[in-house]
C-alpha cells in the first residue's frame, strides 16, 4: 500500500514493467482507451497501472498517458492537447511557472516533483504542467517518452488512428 509521498518517490524510482498482454479498447465512437497492470520486480503491484487514452479521428492523434496508483494520478503526459492549461497562481511554484497558460498542440508533462502531495483530494488531476520542447512527432513516440520518463519497460502497441479532415 502506498500511504506516502515517500512511498510514491520509491515507485517512481524503481524499474516497472507491463504486466499481461496491453491492448487499446474503444471508448467511445472517438477515443480508445489502455489500461494496463505495472509490475516491480517479480511482483504485480495492486493498484499501480500505465492508462491512456487516444483520439482516434483527430491529427495530429491527441491524448494522454497516466500512471496512478487505485485511480490517483501520479504523473501525466498531455500528447498534442486540443485546450490550453492555467497553471494555478501559487506563490509556491517558481516564477516563470506560476499562473502560466500552456497553449494546445503542445505536449505538456505534469511532473510528481511539481505536484508532490499524497494522497490526492478527491479530483486532483496534477493542476501543475510544464511544456515538452520535445520533438515527439507522434503519439507513439510520445508513449515510448512516457515509459522512458516513468521507467517503465515493455511496450504498447499502437492506439487505432484513422484520421479525418476536418471541414
Amino acid at each position: 500500500m502506498l500511504t506516502t509521498p515517500e512511498d510514491i518517490d520509491a515507485v517512481l524510482a524503481a524499474e516497472k514493467r507491463i504486466a499481461g498482454r496491453p491492448a487499446w479498447s474503444k471508448s467511445r465512437e472517438t477515443t480508445v482507451r489502455i489500461s494496463v497492470p505495472l509490475q516491480i520486480g517479480d511482483a504485480i503491484v495492486g493498484g499501480l497501472f500505465l492508462a491512456g487514452t487516444a483520439s482516434v479521428h483527430n491529427a495530429p492523434q491527441d491524448g494522454s498517458l497516466v500512471l496512478q496508483y487505485q485511480g490517483q494520478v501520479i504523473e501525466r503526459m498531455s500528447v498534442f492537447p486540443t485546450a490550453p492549461h492555467a497553471n494555478p497562481l501559487d506563490k509556491r511554484l517558481t516564477p516563470e511557472l506560476r499562473g502560466l497558460t500552456l497553449p494546445a498542440f503542445r505536449h505538456r508533462y505534469h511532473a510528481w516533483m511539481r505536484n508532490r502531495r499524497w494522497p490526492r483530494p478527491a479530483g486532483d488531476n496534477l493542476a501543475v504542467a510544464k511544456l515538452l520542447d520535445l520533438d515527439l512527432a507522434n503519439f507513439a513516440e510520445a508513449v515510448q517518452y512516457f515509459m522512458q520518463r516513468t521507467r517503465i519497460g515493455g511496450s504498447l502497441p499502437p492506439p487505432r488512428h484513422e484520421p479525418r479532415l476536418k471541414l
